[in-house]
């Protein structure tokens, strides 16, 4: 099956629902980005607005656990759009949103800081044991997902001051305060990771930026190193379906998406599957 549309971020948190994203074409006068809510039981979708004028950026989104609200943030502010009323609501300062998995919490970035928002409340917590990854001049958080319990957090760290260039993935247990580098790359692009449904797995394209010759590997996290891996052409972004048998990857330059089954090399039981070579 290949979409027409890249799904961007979609089943971590709502299982009914799909986030499909278009960064459009800018060069030449082309078509301006473009997104949709996709209701994945019925196929019907409704188009999210997109805030901010015509210049591109790189738009982030999170769904509510109930399906009934999506975060999203150009590179100032992140907005809340009601699905229900269609109605866009400009929140809070920030980028990078991400629901916790009971829905009363959002995680963001602002300005290299990472802060737990309240959503209720609207009260903040700033979580200061990663203000030492991040205090490079040119370090940036460039995504964050929620482990299932609700205390970890899986982040992507960016250093342009490493050479030639470096992306960490991290985690972050905000119960003991402590931070552990999953992996750590130079000169070696790392696709933003993606968690299975059950929070077993970690997938994400290796080598990104060599774009024939990737792999697609998948990181577990009850043996804290990479399971299984497979050679993917022309990958960019990948992510996973409810049932957790198919991954959604997305191809460079981004113009489309096509489903993997990874039941045949899935391992079962990643406690006892074996590691891999780094």
């Amino acid at each position: 099956m290949t979409l027409p549309l890249p799904a961007y971020s979609s089943w971590d948190r709502c299982a009914s629902g799909a986030i499909l994203y278009h960064s459009g074409v800018w060069d030449y006068g082309g078509a301006p980005a473009q997104a949709q809510v996709l209701n994945w039981e019925t196929g019907y979708p409704q188009t999210l607005p997109l805030p901010g004028d015509d210049e591109p950026y790189d738009p982030t989104f999170s769904y509510s656990p109930d399906c009934r609200t999506v975060a999203l943030a150009d590179q100032d502010w992140i907005y809340l759009f009601d699905v229900d009323t269609t109605t866009l609501t400009k929140w809070t300062a920030g980028n990078r949103p991400a629901y916790s998995p009971d829905g009363q919490t959002l995680a963001l970035e602002r300005e290299r800081h990472l802060i737990l928002k309240d959503v209720a409340s609207g009260d903040e917590t700033v979580v200061e044991i990663l203000d030492d990854l991040l205090s490079g001049a040119r370090s940036s958080l460039t995504r964050l997902s929620w482990g299932s319990t609700g205390t970890t957090l899986l982040l992507t760290l960016n250093y342009n001051d490493r050479e030639p260039f470096g992306e960490d993935f991290v985690l972050v247990d905000l119960n003991e305060r402590a931070v552990s580098v999953l992996q750590s790359s130079t000169g070696v692009a790392l696709s933003a990771p993606s968690l299975s449904p059950e929070r077993r797995y970690v997938a994400y394209v290796n080598d990104a930026l060599n774009r024939a010759g990737g792999s697609l590997r998948l990181y577990a996290g009850e043996r804290a190193c990479v399971v299984a891996e497979h050679p993917v052409t022309y990958a960019d972004e990948v992510f996973w379906t409810p049932d957790g048998t198919r991954l959604l990857v997305t191809t460079w330059p981004g113009t489309e998406g096509d489903f993997l089954d990874v039941s045949g090399w899935l391992p079962t039981e990643s406690a006892s599957a074996p590691c891999l070579d780094p």
